[in-house]
């Protein structure tokens, strides 16, 4: 069995704790080992679309600073925040959104203040004056972040169940906000229980799906390795505490997740787990079935939902691959060796590319010990070690300092924290 513990805490606010032994069991005869595409880091090609705006006939009504905006396509006058055309739809890793209102700023401010939500949302800006450089302070960066992108053509996502603060300063002009809700229509791939399983995403393509019905607590589904690395997206959802989801592949034991406390949402390509190694041609035939514990008997409930999917992951070279991080798609920019001389130190640190624009860190750390990632305003993120290895993404604003600190010793000779830096490439 494999611990995930810290990378699911990491990477997903709303993952339970994980417990058991670390170390892989055997893919049908060949070592699994994790390589570091973690939960929420995805490799994707996909591109984010901002279609032109339309909307019904009607009069803004503005109350409270906040203009609503009309939804709708009966006719071509365009809705506008701060005098900018607004587009009625955005995109987001296949997904479509739908613009829902929108906030005039004034005094070179616009601020947003979102309640909770079942579904995700995403909030674009735009600014009156001709320069286009605002700073955005949002949930996705401990710290405010400068942005030079043109009007309504890049975003800040909320992820579902969360409140969000959303804030925007111009350095010219009156700044407006833009928020859009997840729509009803779903991208090609495996769909059940309102969760989509992509057929593609980027190079990474769907092997085989399965989601089971309510109280089907046993599922599997048959593929088989087309490239070198595989990845598994795995959910259970409405199982009683203490229930487990394993997977096995191939017919060997694989990892074990002590949590079954909800479904991924829509896409169930954001709950991959794990990335393997392979041999093109193994079988990779994934069983996901919820137990009593780590180790106790498969469980009977009538609200248990289980998912799997199994995606034949791109082996590219790191530098060419675009990866998926909490709702965008990302390109790599640069890496760096945290731990070459930190043997005996307890504290290890590197700059981020100084971009415009916020900067994810990918984080692969291969160690006997576990680390503490530290992020702005105080932010952290607990990395599992092991000789496995294990990881975590952050995201930071340009120029500032990731840090890392052993927990409860220091760095051993040979310990290694590679940081891979990526921009915003959608």
């Amino acid at each position: 069995m494999n611990s995930l513990d810290d990378l699911r805490s990491t990477l997903d606010a709303h993952a339970d704790d994980v417990g058991g032994p670390s170390g892989l069991a055997d893919v049908t005869g060949t070592t699994a080992r994790s390589i570091a595409v973690h939960h929420r880091v995805r490799a994707v090609r996909r591109r984010r679309r901002a279609v032109g705006a339309v909307g019904v006939a009607a009069v803004l009504a503005t109350v409270g600073g906040v203009t609503l905006l009309p939804r709708g396509d009966l006719t071509p006058t365009p809705a506008t925040v701060v005098g900018v055309p607004v587009p009625t739809t955005m995109t987001s890793v296949g997904y479509t959104y739908a613009l829902s209102e929108g906030v005039d700023g004034e005094d070179g401010r616009a601020r947003l203040d979102l309640e909770a939500a079942d579904e995700p949302r995403l909030v674009s800006w735009a600014t009156s004056g001709p320069d286009d450089e605002v700073v955005v302070r949002s949930p996705e960066t401990p710290e405010p972040v400068t942005y030079d992108a043109a009007d309504f053509s890049t975003y800040v996502y909320v992820p579902a169940g969360s409140d969000a603060v959303v804030d925007v300063r111009a350095s010219e002009g009156q700044p407006g906000l833009a928020v859009y809700t997840l729509g009803d229509a779903r991208p090609e791939g495996y769909t059940g229980a309102g969760v989509t399983f992509r057929q593609t995403t980027a190079s990474d393509e769907l092997l085989g799906a399965v989601i089971g019905d309510p109280g089907r607590t046993d599922v599997s589904v048959p593929a088989v390795a087309t490239t070198s690395r595989v990845g598994f997206a795995i959910f259970c959802s409405g199982a009683p505490d203490g229930t487990w989801v394993n997977l096995d592949v191939g017919g060997e034991p694989s990892f074990s997740l002590g949590s079954c406390s909800g479904a991924p949402g829509a896409d169930g390509a954001s709950s991959y787990d794990s990335s393997y190694e392979v041999v093109p041609g193994d079988d990779l035939t994934a069983r996901a079935y919820a137990t009593a514990g780590q180790d106790g008997p498969v469980i009977e409930d009538p609200d248990v939902v289980i998912g799997v999917g199994v995606y034949a992951v791109d082996d590219g070279p790191v530098e060419s691959r675009l990866i998926e991080d909490g709702g965008h798609t990302w390109s790599f920019v640069d890496q760096a060796e945290l731990l070459a001389d930190a043997a005996g130190e307890s504290r290890a640190a590197v700059r981020t590319p100084d971009l415009l624009g916020p900067v994810l860190a990918l984080v692969d750390v291969r160690k006997a010990r576990d680390i503490t990632l530290f992020g702005g305003s105080g932010s952290t993120v607990g990395i599992e070690g092991g000789a496995n290895g294990s990881g975590a993404t952050q995201v930071f604003r340009g120029g500032e300092q990731v840090r890392i600190t052993a927990t409860g010793g220091t760095f051993r000779e040979g310990d290694r924290a590679i940081v891979r830096f990526y921009e915003l490439a959608d």
